[in-house]
């Protein structure tokens, strides 16, 4: 996990517990050498379960599946294992005057629901959309 020295994991859980405390730009510094790298070790794994979700979850009248599979951290967890946490979504719009729901709000909510303040990274898969002039995939931004 983070190696044998248990005085340096003690340091590193004590890092995580005061993320609330600190500043902007303290936060900034943890972001770059705390959070992203823990994102980046499990970037292959995320985009996994982001196609699962889109081939398995997703619902749509028009066959446009898209899977999100979101990084967060919390805090001040219950569990000392519950630091970092992988929340899923997929989109869903099963009739055309329908209401929908984007994969990646469905997951923030779900990341926000279980007390989770940070998010640290997200991956979105789908297929291009074929009705927008640029020919992307385009998230919905949340407030």
């Amino acid at each position: 996990m983070y190696g044998p020295d248990v005085e340096a994991y003690k340091k590193l859980i004590e890092r995580r517990r005061r993320w609330r405390e600190l500043s902007e730009e303290e936060k900034a510094f943890e972001m770059q050498n705390l959070h992203l790298p823990a994102f980046w070790q499990i970037a292959e794994y995320l985009i996994d379960e982001a196609r699962r979700m889109a081939a398995t979850c997703a619902m749509s009248y028009r066959n446009f599946c898209v899977g999100c599979a979101l990084y967060a951290f919390n805090s001040q967890p219950y569990y000392i294992e519950d630091f970092y946490k992988i929340f899923r979504g997929s989109n869903m719009k099963p009739v055309a005057d329908g209401p929908n729901l984007c994969a990646e709000t469905v997951a923030a909510q779900a990341a926000r629901h279980a007390g989770y303040e940070l998010i640290v990274g997200v991956v979105i898969v789908g297929q291009p959309q074929e009705d927008h002039k640029s020919g992307l995939l385009h998230p919905t931004l949340l407030p």
